[in-house]
């Protein structure tokens, strides 16, 4: 493994990839010693098609004389208890073999057919999706506009969207706890929230083209809404139904579905306050 800089410190816990062509992962190690424990390398340096995977309990990186190389020493496990007799010697042979020729070929096809196996952004999105964690809004003035909002009809659109909205909120009861049965054995999908959230979205979208800085500033306070986190986790009614009969699973849900109820309601009481902010700003900026 070739590496400019040769003073590696490698993470426990996590994919390495500052060596060029390498990911090396490591389970734990010991700072006095040097020793890793528990290493995957995961060599593309060939390209993905000729990829290779080295795993091994232990072993230590050194570096050449010329310090232009970093080289990894294993202590392969088969071979050690082989060598001492612990196992016979076809099993020592054959077990690193064993172990990765089946994770090398999954890996090799999901990276041939641009899997996000290996894509931390995606496990790191999954975690925000069901934590709540949700993205914010990055509106920027466009350098060419072809075509500028409708400002006669968007105010009228958003004084209508604000009623919705506070007729939405009233109407789902959003602040109270859900009916723990209903929850589950109901089979329908909230689509008013979906339509509230469409008509937001397309009227945020013709609104971007604007030139004010003031009222892009307002537009990147609307909240993103994830328009079905508050309601049953799947689309299937079987499986909603089997969530809530497992108690602890469905309980997970439910407070989860909840705290999703009550965050929606300050997102519509959010969208009709930043509805008001930016009528005015409409009309501010018309009347100059």
């Amino acid at each position: 493994m070739k590496q400019k800089s040769p003073e590696v410190d490698i993470p426990e816990g996590v994919f390495y990839d500052e060596i060029d062509g390498y990911n090396l992962y490591v389970k734990h190690k010991n700072r006095k010693t040097g020793m890793l424990y528990d290493v995957l390398i995961y060599n593309f340096e060939k390209g993905f098609e000729n990829a290779q995977i080295i795993k091994s309990d232990s072993g230590r990186l050194e570096m050449t004389a010329d310090k232009q190389q970093i080289y990894y020493i294993i202590n392969n496990t088969g071979y050690k208890m082989a060598r001492d007799g612990q196992w016979v010697v076809w099993m020592g042979m054959w077990t690193s073999t064993a172990v990765l020729a089946p994770l090398g070929a999954f890996l090799t096809y999901k990276s041939n057919n641009d899997s996000v196996v290996l894509n931390a952004d995606a496990y790191i999105n999954w975690f925000k999706k069901v934590v709540g964690i949700r993205s914010v809004r990055h509106l920027f003035r466009k350098e060419v506009i072809i075509h500028d909002p409708d400002y006669t009809r968007i105010p009228e659109e958003l004084k209508a969207l604000s009623v919705d909205c506070r007729e939405y909120a009233d109407r789902k009861g959003l602040k109270r706890a859900p009916n723990y049965f209903k929850l589950w054995m109901t089979d329908s999908q909230d689509e008013a929230v979906e339509d509230i959230n469409e008509r937001l979205e397309s009227l945020i979208d013709e609104m971007s083209n604007t030139r004010s800085v003031t009222l892009l500033t307002a537009l990147n306070t609307y909240p993103v809404i994830p328009i079905h986190a508050h309601v049953r986790p799947f689309r299937n009614y079987w499986l909603n139904l089997l969530c809530g009969i497992v108690f602890p699973i469905g309980l997970f849900f439910y407070f989860r579905i909840w705290a999703f109820r009550i965050r929606l309601n300050k997102d519509m009481e959010r969208i009709i306050k930043t509805n008001e902010d930016v009528i005015g700003i409409i009309e501010r900026d018309q009347n100059k």
